[in-house]
């Protein structure tokens, strides 16, 4: 038996939670469950099925880096052969692609010491993702687990070694998948293979708040998305699924339940990481979000921000010995604050900022919402997935404080002097950060 005052689980499967007997969802949920519009199948109604999964290879074309891929247990070149006639008939033309006209999709910009992160082509006629095998996964025993973790390496690991060797391959498609090779020095124990399988998505707890499509929509007239006076931390990810199904062969058609949505900057609330029965427990991966909801949140950046105030509550609820459904969220954003970590999203108040943690807290006041109109244009892209800050974010510290704003702050912290008239918005920030309540941390 393992004891402990606070528990977090941390896992992407949620063992912990369910054991606790908390409640929890696999699969989607239907559109008028929280009324989302893309939720559900085609018919809006709910089901069993989850996003796929696959795996995520760190390669190289650094020479004395590479490492050969080897051939997965049990490789039979039969079981890929019908790829070929995806190449025949002109689909596609390459094996990698930092975009969609690949197989296998090598991220840019790279990563140091000439590598890529490689992943998923999204809407592409061969996928690595295999979301046709994984339903049974979330709650499935170790065995069937392994089996279908075992299923994800030989097809992904196979058609690698199948593209960059069989003699039936093009001359040309062959030189192109041996454009990019396995290291040397990543994951030396395992052949340069990821340990772990990408699972992008598995139980999802049902907790004191369940994340849906209606937390990253825009605060009406305004570009930034709904406050919530609650954040522990943000996110600037789509709402995403790399499908739930697939119709047809898997090298012959497509993936169904696909969706990729943009949505503004938007905040996570405490309840999403807090049970509602299991008083000492914390659930920052497998967190409380409807299928849609949780497309937007399953990335390791949010994770981890998630993992960090799961941490600060946890120490909390130790020390003022109480639950974790009782944690003082005002003390626990100035903890997340101190720590450099973003409850709101100022894009021109980096972390190493001196003003970041006031410009948080103010943030936390409700003080940069309606700043700027709701209509603006979209980020541009700078390669890859990455692009510019998205426009109507800034702070714009160094700005005067014109009347109508000196007045809206004046209601929101009342106890700044009214003679603030030639102040530029910080000063008047840093004037309310240390006129702030007494009871704030």
């Amino acid at each position: 038996m393992i004891e402990a005052k606070v528990f977090i689980d941390a896992s992407y499967e949620g063992d912990l939670m369910a054991t606790a007997g908390e409640h929890y969802h696999v699969g989607r949920e239907s559109r008028s469950q929280y009324d989302e519009p893309m939720a559900g199948n085609e018919r809006g109604e709910a089901d069993g099925q989850v996003q796929g999964y696959n795996l995520r290879l760190i390669m190289t074309q650094v020479e004395d880096n590479r490492r050969p891929t080897s051939k997965p247990e049990g490789y039979d070149r039969n079981d890929f052969a019908e790829v070929l006639a995806v190449f025949e008939s002109g689909k596609r033309k390459k094996v990698f692609s930092d975009g969609h006209d690949g197989i296998f999709r090598a991220h840019l910009p790279l990563l140091p010491n000439g590598k890529t992160d490689v992943n998923d082509t999204p809407r592409a006629p061969v996928r690595l993702s295999m979301p046709d095998i994984n339903d049974a996964y979330p709650d499935g025993d170790a065995e069937t687990r392994a089996e279908i973790i075992r299923q994800h390496y030989y097809y992904n690991i196979g058609l690698l070694y199948f593209l960059q060797n069989d003699s039936q391959v093009p001359a040309s498609i062959r030189d192109d998948a041996n454009r990019w090779a396995l290291c040397n020095d990543e994951f030396e124990e395992t052949d340069g293979i990821p340990p772990q399988l990408y699972i992008r998505e598995a139980r999802r707890l049902v907790g004191q708040r369940v994340f849906t499509g209606h937390d990253t929509m825009q605060s009406p007239g305004d570009a930034r998305a709904i406050f919530h006076p609650d954040s522990i931390a943000i996110g600037d990810y789509v709402h995403n699924c790399h499908g739930t199904g697939r119709v047809g062969t898997r090298f012959d058609g497509e993936h169904s339940g696909e969706f990729y949505k943009p949505v503004p900057p938007y905040q996570i609330p405490y309840g999403v990481i807090v049970p509602t029965k299991t008083e000492n427990l914390l659930v920052p991966v497998a967190c409380s979000a409807s299928h849609f909801g949780f497309g937007a949140l399953r990335l390791e950046p949010i994770w981890c921000s998630l993992g960090q105030a799961a941490g600060w509550a946890a120490s909390q609820s130790i020390d003022t010995n109480r639950s974790v459904q009782q944690v003082d969220v005002g003390h626990l954003q100035h903890k997340l604050h101190t720590d450099r970590s973003a409850t709101i999203y100022i894009s021109d108040v980096p972390p190493d900022s001196m003003d970041f943690i006031a410009v948080q807290w103010f943030g936390m006041q409700q003080g940069f919402h309606q700043l700027a109109a709701a209509d603006q244009p979209k980020p541009k892209s700078l390669g890859g997935q990455y692009c510019q800050a998205h426009a109507g974010h800034e702070g714009q510290l160094e700005a005067p404080l014109d009347d109508a704003l000196r007045a809206r702050w004046q209601a929101i912290v009342p106890a700044v002097s009214s003679a603030t008239r030639n102040m530029s918005r910080i000063e008047w920030i840093r004037q309310a950060y240390k006129l702030r309540s007494s009871s704030s941390p």
